[in-house]
């Protein structure tokens, strides 16, 4: 049986495409959802979807080395959009009565590290920093080593990561603090495992499936279930085991979905590939977007329909933010602060 690697080398990243898009409504539901009930568990649900950015930013940029100038370039505009994209939400929540006015420094600490969202940002920058070393890695690294390299940063990245932020063992975390080795290496996983999936060839594809639909169901239910500070703690958390599992399944099914395929020929590609390239956009805008849904239309729903009213908020906000976005980024200058 030809595997998933062996299909896709000659087709095109419309693969890709469909999952950006796919994984961007579900950004846009993690926003929408809440901690508490039916919005835990669309939380949950949908964390799965930044996983799936990472691993796609593996697959691609993993390939080949990059000159330094395209790293600095991008590192500099990475931290450009991040300061602009700061001040229009200050603005913007200030407007909305969301922010006081607050001292000079307290202007500067928000534009640093907010709005939350955007430390998606700040990871970006941190792998472009590494793509030198893991570049080479990727490319000269036996299989055997590979595999050890994901086997360490993955356990590290999840098991170990969530262990120690959830407090369920002082001793543990005193030992992991002890061994001075860096455990947030979940998303260098997710990275490294996108070039490990265009690199080698994937074997035993139903196991993936299967423990990327038993690993979201684990999640979902432990978000329900689960006291709601250990919930917040163990399932809504990217690098839940059953996250990351979820995230590497839907990767490689939506690449198996379009093995073989002649869709070069297809019409709908162009505009997938349009739409697609909104989905950086989208992620930089919708928040403004949920928020004057919230107010606007925020008690369309009564109380008790969150299983309604959320999905229904995610599904507005990310449509009218593609449409907003895909004009903007038919304005020259406009679109070059859009990812």
């Amino acid at each position: 049986m030809q595997t998933v690697q062996t299909r896709v080398k000659s087709v095109r990243d419309t693969d890709t495409d469909l999952m950006r898009l796919i994984a961007s409504f579900f950004v846009v539901l993690i926003h929408a959802s809440s901690t508490e009930g039916a919005g835990m568990a669309y939380n949950a649900l949908a964390r799965f979807s930044v996983p799936v950015f990472v691993l796609i930013s593996g697959y691609y940029l993993l390939r080949r080395p990059t000159a330094g100038e395209r790293i600095a370039r991008r590192i500099a505009s990475l931290v450009g959009i991040h300061m602009l994209w700061s001040v229009l939400y200050y603005l913007f929540y200030r407007l909305m009565g969301d922010l006081p006015r607050g001292t000079a420094m307290d202007v500067i600490r928000y534009l640093i590290t907010q709005p939350t969202h955007l430390w998606y940002l700040y990871a970006l920058a941190g792998l472009w920093l590494l793509l030198p070393s893991l570049q080479s890695f990727a490319a000269h690294a036996s299989e055997m080593e590979y595999r050890y390299t994901l086997w360490v940063t993955g356990i590290l990245g999840t098991a170990v990561t969530l262990a120690v932020r959830s407090g369920i063992s002082t001793t543990f975390s005193a030992v992991v603090e002890n061994t001075k080795i860096p455990y947030a290496a979940g998303f260098l996983f997710l990275f490294l495992m996108g070039g490990y999936l265009h690199r080698f060839p994937v074997k035993r594809e139903r196991i993936w499936y299967i423990a990327g639909v038993a690993g979201m169901a684990v999640t979902v239910l432990s978000a329900l279930l689960l006291p709601r500070d250990m919930a917040v703690s163990l399932a809504l958390s990217f690098y839940a085991p059953g996250t990351v599992l979820a995230a590497i399944a839907f990767f490689l099914g939506i690449k198996r979905m379009y093995a073989g395929r002649n869709i070069a020929r297809s019409g709908a590609l162009p505009a997938l590939q349009t739409v697609a390239a909104a989905s950086g956009g989208v992620y930089l805008l919708h928040p403004m977007i949920l928020r004057l849904y919230e107010r606007w239309l925020g008690g369309f729903f009564p109380d008790g329909m969150a299983w309604l009213s959320i999905p229904t908020s995610a599904i507005v906000a990310f449509a009218v933010s593609l449409a907003i976005v895909m004009i903007l980024r038919r304005i020259p200058y406009v679109k070059r602060v859009l990812l």
